[in-house]
């Protein structure tokens, strides 16, 4: 990309996981990137377009965030929704699902969209119902409760392949991977073993590990293993989960950003995990290091009841960044 361009963004964080948003909501595409500014030749999805995002979102040579998450007109079947998520990792890869970015771009709609206290937002898993908890205009914050959608355990679904599980975990293949052993795909042993795992997806793939201590050095050693384990051919984020005196503190090593402050569809991932494991009721409250979740689930391994997420989103800043 030769010519200069200059994107407008807008800067926010939901539990201090935080992405640099690009409102490209109009009546069609062309006016859109208009609007922001954003390159057409650097369309999300192609390679010149995943070079730009990774830069934008670079903590030191650009704006900085965990991701870019562009706010889209909605698209196909979208019924009333009012717009789509489109969702990139810090390096540039794809995701089809973000909980915190999805309420950051609920309180953008709420600014910006609509007045209502419930509509719906899209994204690559489907249509979700938000509802307006709290908002507050002069501040540009809010709290909002989202549904993110039924959890996948299907393997063939997350995706996660089968043949690496060890050889005691081959009974489990016919239902949810529910506390399975991985192969190790260290040639020599590690300083720490890989703990059971909790294999789903919420659109994206999750791997939960229960640990006696989620503040572990164990993290820093599996979390970039286990990301691009070979049992994830998409690669996963990885939840390091532990229980305290007041309910789950969670870690989340997330695929294509390493380490963030909060992953909110990490959070419903672990959320089902405890309820299916016995370690938690349908609602419960999960501390991760930028603050606090509730979530609620009312469902089981069979059913397809939807994982309701609630917490907070606010604006952090807006610019506009001139990238070459």
């Amino acid at each position: 990309m030769n010519e200069q361009h200059s994107v407008d963004f807008i800067k926010m964080e939901g539990t201090a996981n935080d992405y640099v948003f690009i409102d490209r909501v109009g009546s069609d595409r062309a006016a859109a990137q208009l609007a922001s500014g954003w390159p057409a030749s650097a369309e999300p999805g192609t390679t010149m377009g995943s070079a730009l995002i990774a830069r934008m979102a670079d903590r030191h040579t650009g704006v900085g965030g965990d991701g870019v998450v562009f706010i889209d007109p909605p698209y196909g079947d979208a019924g009333d929704a009012l717009a789509r998520m489109r969702m990139f990792n810090a390096d540039g890869s794809p995701s089809a699902m973000c909980g915190n970015a999805l309420r950051c771009i609920a309180l953008f709609a709420r600014m910006h969209l609509t007045e209502a206290a419930e509509f719906q937002l899209q994204s690559d898993v489907g249509l979700h119902r938000v509802r307006v908890l709290g908002f507050d205009s002069a501040a540009r914050e809010g709290v909002f409760e989202i549904n993110l959608g039924a959890p996948v355990f299907t393997p063939e679904e997350v995706p996660f392949d089968l043949a690496q599980l060890a050889p005691d975990a081959e009974q489990l293949k016919d239902g949810p991977l529910l506390n399975v052993q991985l192969n190790d795909p260290r040639a020599a042993a590690g300083k720490h073993a890989i703990p059971p795992a909790t294999v789903l997806s919420m659109g994206n793939p999750h791997c939960v590990l229960f640990v006696d201590d989620a503040d572990y050095d164990g993290f820093e050693e599996l979390g970039p293993l286990l990301e691009r384990h070979p049992a994830f051919p998409a690669r996963t984020n990885v939840e390091f989960v532990s229980i305290t005196a007041d309910g789950l503190y969670q870690r989340t090593y997330e695929r294509g950003t390493g380490e963030t402050l909060s992953c909110g569809s990490g959070a419903c991932a672990v959320h089902v995990a405890a309820v299916l494991t016995g370690r938690s009721g349908p609602v419960g409250r999960i501390q991760v290091r930028g603050g606090e979740l509730e979530l609620e689930w009312q469902g089981s391994a069979d059913s397809d009841a939807g994982v309701i997420m609630r917490g907070p989103a606010r604006v952090a800043f807006e610019g506009r960044a001139n990238l070459c």
